[in-house]
């Protein structure tokens, strides 16, 4: 359960950077979820403005390849500092930002349906 006062961590990547040969953002994911968190979501950014001051967007020279991507997570504050404790070693070069943020309302998903509409365990 994600207490109602929580917080949310914003790591902004760029699609092409990787870390043990895999996409950042799913090492990210991956830690995300091997500690438990409620969640994370990977959204790709229409336009961007990066420390070269070039703009990235969808319709430049740019390829999808080096398109910044965000990655949100929310979670407690104690579990967000865990993840980024985990995260430091690896030395992960990111600009990313915390906020405090109330949660609305929360529900873990007990059972899953597949495509066949049969419910399989979570």
């Amino acid at each position: 359960m994600i207490p109602s006062d929580a917080r949310l961590l914003r790591l902004h990547v760029r699609a092409s950077q990787t870390h043990a040969s895999k996409p950042l953002y799913r090492v990210i994911v991956e830690e995300a979820r091997a500690l438990g968190l409620a969640g994370a979501s990977v959204f790709p950014a229409e336009l961007a403005i990066g420390r070269h001051g070039r703009i990235h967007d969808a319709r430049s020279e740019y390829t999808s390849y080096d398109m910044p991507v965000d990655i949100e997570i929310v979670d407690g504050p104690q579990r967000i500092e865990s993840l980024l404790e985990r995260l430091r070693p690896m030395g992960i070069d990111t600009f990313g930002t915390i906020e405090p943020v109330r949660v609305l309302h929360y529900a873990l998903h007990r059972s899953r349906t597949d495509e066949t509409g049969a419910e399989s365990a979570p």
